[in-house]
């Protein structure tokens, strides 16, 4: 096992103030969204090209002398909970979010589960499902925002559920390269995304010199997170990472509230959607390196409600992977961007302990590969690590995704390529008692059906650039994933590859169901309400 380190860092890595402005605040109904859709819904597609900004993985090096840690004795143990016999990983259900409407590269995949729907969010457009895949209603992003001033240049939305408050969570940043960057912030007024929604417009940068690219969401039982990418409007020149915190209570009151705004010169820093009554929230990042072992950097945002502080808390070692290439596919030779390697799905916090996963690329097999890991804020050990790749097939995975349920059990939504087959998407999973530091064999979610390659007014052939996995509130026992996966083309024109969104239901669920099995289930329950 290689060395583990401690890195000691300068706590003055944040900057803090309250430099703020909301722009743009309405109640607005799904109803009336709906209306606006239809009445400015035009006969033409106006496709554009969705804007990412360069990591600066140059400024995540660390070249401060190591000091070996372990566990501190103030580490918090994770909830004991009667844990159910091991289990085959099942794909119960699956069918199609939203496909291509031609209007957007890439889409964004994003999705989440509510207690009685499903809300796919992309860069195109917004649909509400039943759990059945029945439509419910659909509308396009920019008419979402259109009430708070974003109904003309809407991207890289993001959506969570938050299950101890039964509210629907939703990001997206407005206006790129602009002194109009805004981060857009809307939240349910009940637990049901058909109804009303307060909305939000945060002006990116009160200076205009900045603007706001992949946004972040987080949480726990005191404040929303949001964080996003800052970029000079001259020459989309790196400014690092900005984080708004939220008071939460208000929030969900329709009362935006803002606790503190930190700002740093480095990059995805991504807080945790946070299960449980825990007071910290805490914030992590991938791609730091001593040039010889890859880390997760984990920090955290703790303190009294309306004056928290950020504070750098360890480094936990991880496996080390360069930064992914493109990947190959069936039919042609235009590979697919499979984008960089920071963690670009929300991880969970939960149990005392932080799940995570992200793309990487190993050289011997050369293919790029996810990272996943189970950590513990109180280690720089981690509590255990893997990596998700094929071997005996040159298999490339990418844009992953991870949920983690009541049981401890985990899933990871990805994506799929190789020379052998059409881009498709794929899951996997582990459960409490499986080997430590294993997932199982990846199954297929949705198969590709046809060669893929569209780039607009742009140079790349953008897939992704994220994708979503989430558990069913409604039990804590089930998963939902969406994921991308390449559509049959609907001409020979240079634009008519298509690609579309799954969404698939998955459990750890035993077949057959064993005496055993239901007998350990009844006393699950029973001993469950005492």
């Amino acid at each position: 096992m290689k060395k583990i380190f401690l890195f000691i860092i300068s706590s003055f890595i944040f900057a803090q103030n309250n430099d703020y402005n909301v722009v743009a605040h309405s109640v607005v109904s799904f109803d009336k969204i709906i209306e606006y859709d239809k009445i400015h819904k035009t006969d033409g597609i106006t496709q554009k090209v969705i804007p990412i900004g360069k990591m600066d993985y140059d400024k995540m090096r660390i070249d401060l002398p190591p000091e070996k840690t372990g566990e501190e004795s103030n580490a918090a143990s994770p909830t004991q909970f009667h844990y159910l016999p091991s289990a085959p990983l099942t794909l119960d259900n699956g069918f199609l979010a939203i496909p291509d409407n031609n209007a957007s590269i890439p889409p964004d995949t994003m999705g989440v589960a509510g207690p009685n729907h499903l809300m796919a969010t992309l860069n195109t457009q917004v649909r509400i499902q039943d759990k059945s895949g029945g439509t419910i209603s659909t509308v396009s992003l920019d008419s979402f925002w259109s009430s708070v001033n974003g109904g003309s240049g809407t991207f890289d939305p993001k959506i969570y559920y938050d299950t101890a408050e039964n509210r629907f969570i939703f990001t997206a940043m407005d206006d790129h390269n602009s002194a109009n960057s805004g981060l857009l912030i809307g939240v349910t007024e009940t637990s049901d995304p058909t109804g009303n929604w307060y909305l939000w417009k945060v002006d990116a940068d009160p200076f205009n010199t900045y603007w706001a690219d992949f946004p972040f969401v987080g949480f726990n039982s005191k404040w929303i997170a949001f964080g996003a990418n800052m970029y000079a409007n001259s020459d989309n020149s790196s400014n690092g990472n900005k984080i708004w915190v939220f008071d939460k209570t208000n929030t969900y009151a329709n009362n935006l509230l803002i606790c503190r705004v930190f700002s740093t010169n480095f990059q995805s820093f991504v807080p945790c959607v946070t299960f449980g009554n825990e007071p910290d929230l805490y914030v992590i990042a991938s791609g730091w390196s001593n040039l010889s072992d890859d880390f997760i950097r984990v920090d955290k945002i703790s303190g009294p409600l309306y004056s928290p502080t950020y504070n750098y808390v360890r480094f936990v070692d991880v496996p080390d992977t360069t930064q992914p290439a493109n990947s190959p596919q069936l039919g042609g030779i235009r590979d697919i961007d499979n984008g960089d390697s920071r963690i670009s799905a929300s991880p969970v916090f939960r149990f005392g302990h932080i799940f995570f996963s992200y793309c990487g690329r190993k050289l011997s097999p050369n293919r790029n590969v996810i990272v996943w890991g189970e950590i513990s804020p109180y280690s720089s050990i981690p509590v255990q690590t893997g990596i998700i790749q094929e071997t005996s097939v040159p298999m490339h995975y990418a844009f992953p995704s991870i949920a983690v349920n009541s049981q401890t059990s985990v899933v990871i939504g990805f994506a799929g390529f190789s020379t052998g087959i059409y881009a498709s998407a794929y899951f996997t999973g582990r459960e409490k008692n499986d080997t430590p530091h294993t997932m199982r064999t990846p199954q297929l979610l949705k198969a590709g059906e046809d060669y893929y390659y569209k780039t607009f007014s742009g140079t790349k052939n953008r897939w992704g650039d994220y994708s979503s996995t989430c558990i069913d509130p409604s039990d804590d026992f089930t998963f939902w994933t969406i994921q991308e996966y390449a559509r049959p083309d609907v001409g020979t024109g240079v634009n008519d590859d298509r690609w579309g969104t799954w969404w698939g239901k998955i459990s750890f669920v035993p077949e057959p169901l064993s005496i055993y099995y239901l007998s350990f289930i009844i006393y699950y329950l029973l001993t469950k309400r005492r």
